[in-house]
């Protein structure tokens, strides 16, 4: 990727990349795209695991209240996700030395049930959407990002960090919100388009060629601001 000064875009230019023919510039930008073979051999050096044992016991008691009591299950979710979301988890009881954040467990267990998820949002949008006016859009994202003013909150942190040449972290925040319940219409096509202009910039063919097939899926709504 060349210097932010060179490859920064502006508000301006955002708007002229999604005016019309904006699938069309994408296409074109996967068809000369190279792909980009290689990576830096990694040094080794000692790791040290962020874990926390407190995290690790709510997330065992939140999971068990889920059967009997689904709103003591959230509220033990949404603790670990506003006090320990950064911590580390083993990805399950037999994996000792493998672990992942507690942010991802905790989603994967309430976007994988469907009562959890309709309570959670029940219970936490209200909540989201006073981060959201507030403007605290980075706690809103990392707290409480599978409410609807969360996919919001995604999708604005996405912009500004393509709009300031930040593509990688655009698009780690353009992949949650793509597994986003409200992700739908003109706002999967603006997520959808804001990752193939991150995937172009970086040069990765094969997540600019999916954000294309997305796009042409989505009928008029890939068609974003135009």
């Amino acid at each position: 990727m060349t210097h932010a000064r060179d490859s920064k875009m502006t508000r301006g230019e955002v708007r002229r990349w999604s005016s019309g023919g904006a699938l069309r510039r994408l296409v074109v930008s996967f068809a000369v795209l190279c792909p980009v073979i290689g990576a830096a051999a990694q040094q080794e050096n000692p790791v040290y695991v962020d874990a926390s044992p407190r995290a690790w016991e709510l997330f065992r008691l939140a999971r068990d209240q889920v059967r009997d009591n689904v709103g003591e299950a959230v509220r033990i979710y949404q603790e670990l996700l506003d006090d320990y979301a950064m911590k580390l988890l083993p990805v399950d009881e037999t994996a000792a030395d493998h672990f992942v954040a507690v942010r991802t467990r905790v989603l994967a267990e309430v976007l994988g049930d469907d009562r959890l998820l309709n309570r959670y949002r029940l219970t936490e949008t209200s909540q989201a959407r006073r981060l959201l006016e507030a403007g605290q859009l980075r706690r809103l994202a990392i707290t409480r990002s599978i409410t609807e003013p969360g996919l919001e909150a995604l999708l604005r942190l996405a912009q500004d960090d393509l709009e300031t040449a930040r593509f990688h972290s655009a698009m780690s925040w353009l992949w949650q919100a793509v597994e986003h319940p409200d992700l739908r219409d003109q706002r999967a096509g603006h997520c959808w388009f804001m990752l193939g202009l991150s995937a172009h910039y970086v040069s990765d063919a094969s997540n600019l060629e999916r954000a294309v097939r997305s796009l042409t899926d989505l009928g008029t709504d890939g068609q974003v601001l135009k």
